[in-house]
């Protein structure tokens, strides 16, 4: 009871978790373009860095508070909360930790970043192929 007395004051207040007008999160994805030829590992550290990503920035917004408290703000239980705070980012989904981040009023922008050639320049290649097209 303590606890929630401490938030609902803490409300009145200007704290961590206030929504300060249109504030996001951007996540910047480096995934490259060939996994067909790439390792199963290879695959899975850019979603690895991801979930990573995203706990540490939810842990920086809940470090202030107890276990209890940040537990309760993110809707897990205290033993989720734990696993979040000692590091085992694995035993979360990206999406998981997206929700989390909503029910602290945070939005997630997801930039996909092209590492490898253009893409768009198979398009110009393609038009003027079927413009210099003459059937024969």
């Amino acid at each position: 009871m303590r606890h929630r007395q401490i938030w609902r004051e803490g409300r009145d207040h200007l704290h961590p978790l206030a929504p300060l007008g249109n504030t996001s999160i951007t996540v910047i994805a480096h995934i490259g373009a060939r996994f067909a030829r790439m390792p199963r590992d290879a695959v899975k550290a850019p979603i690895a860095a991801l979930r990573q990503q995203l706990a540490d920035e939810i842990l920086r917004l809940i470090d202030d508070f107890p276990t209890v408290i940040s537990a309760q703000l993110l809707c897990i239980d205290e033993r989720r909360m734990a696993d979040l705070r000692h590091g085992r980012v694995q035993r979360f989904s990206v999406e998981r930790l997206i929700r989390m981040l909503a029910q602290i009023h945070r939005r997630v922008d997801l930039t996909v970043v092209n590492t490898g050639p253009p893409m768009l320049q198979w398009l110009t290649i393609l038009k003027e192929r079927k413009r210099n097209f003459r059937p024969g």
